[in-house]
């Protein structure tokens, strides 16, 4: 029928203008024409309330130290409980490592080298701390599989907290060592001053060390093995049990000298044995020795940061 054709027509031609019809309305007379587009989301930094929101919620440096020294309070607190007389360890220990080397050197082997006591307890409770660095922070990140898998956190926190731990028992024995030096005739000198100084670049190495080999070890395990042959080795060839200013221009002494392990003892004795101030080339290359190796292990835990949880 003619009208039913005609209104056919008008329905599509009224179809293909709907179709046709851009989605941005035309401003006719007093008409405004409205833009459905959705608007791009303002910037963060156009909003100073969310961008203080994000700056507060954002962690920062002190927020990881606290979590690594939270966690080495906890490591301490759970040891203490494993042992019967808790804490009492962190200072029997020592004194019986301490004395069994001064038994095996000095009485059976009569080769103390003319070390005083004084020297080799020193020496020997810096080393001490240094292995016992060395051997927690290369398991930090490689025991941590759980913790790992679960929460999504810097990697460079596990060797710092196994640090902090062996840190605080060194600090827990200082005193012990400070007050026997102070009894058997080596006097409290002035230089004892600079015992902080000493104590914060040993830390700074020992955590370097720790950090770089925690790095490694979760992709090559059997480092583990070469690191207790490799301590063995470092503790004879750094002055531990002999004067290293007995050695002064021998060969040996150009080895030593490039050993930071036997600077730090050389560092200890002299302002607590020697009651000198402490060589500022030593304290020097102890410091740049302990910086390298703190970058060096930092961007090693930044690059693989997301491939530990894979392998651990």
């Amino acid at each position: 029928m003619p009208g039913t054709a005609q209104t056919r027509e008008q329905t599509q031609l009224a179809a293909t203008e709907v179709v046709a019809a851009p989605t941005a309305s035309i401003s006719l007379g007093e008409v405004t024409a409205v833009d459905e587009t959705p608007a791009a989301a303002a910037p963060i930094e156009s909003d100073p309330e969310a961008l203080e929101i994000a700056r507060a919620t954002q962690p920062t440096l002190r927020h990881y130290f606290e979590i690594a020294c939270f966690r080495a309070y906890a490591d301490l607190k759970s040891n203490a409980v494993r042992a019967y007389l808790g804490t009492a360890w962190w200072v029997l220990e020592p004194i019986a490592y301490v004395g069994a080397y001064y038994l095996a050197f000095e009485w059976i082997m009569q080769r103390g080298g003319g070390l005083a006591i004084g020297s080799l307890i020193t020496g020997i409770l810096y080393w001490k701390w240094f292995a016992s660095s060395l051997t927690t922070g290369a398991n930090s990140i490689a025991s941590s599989g759980g913790l790992i898998r679960l929460v999504r956190l810097p990697k460079f926190l596990l060797p710092l907290s196994a640090s902090i731990s062996t840190l605080l028992k060194f600090l827990f024995v200082l005193p012990v060592l400070l007050i026997f030096l102070a009894l058997t005739g080596q006097g409290v000198s002035i230089t004892w001053l600079a015992l902080p100084l000493i104590v914060v670049l040993s830390f700074m190495l020992n955590t370097a060390v720790a950090s770089l080999v925690g790095a490694i070890v979760p992709f090559v395990r059997d480092l583990r093995i070469v690191i207790d042959n490799l301590l063995l080795l470092l503790m004879f060839s750094s002055g531990v049990f002999f004067d290293l200013r007995a050695t002064a221009g021998s060969r040996a002494s150009l080895i030593l000298e490039m050993n930071p392990i036997a600077a730090m003892i050389e560092l200890y004795r002299s302002i607590l044995i020697h009651h000198e101030w402490p060589d500022p080339a030593k304290l020097a290359f102890v410091f740049l020795s302990g910086a390298v190796t703190l970058a060096l292990a930092w961007s090693l835990l930044r690059r693989f940061d997301g491939e530990y949880a894979k392998v651990v």
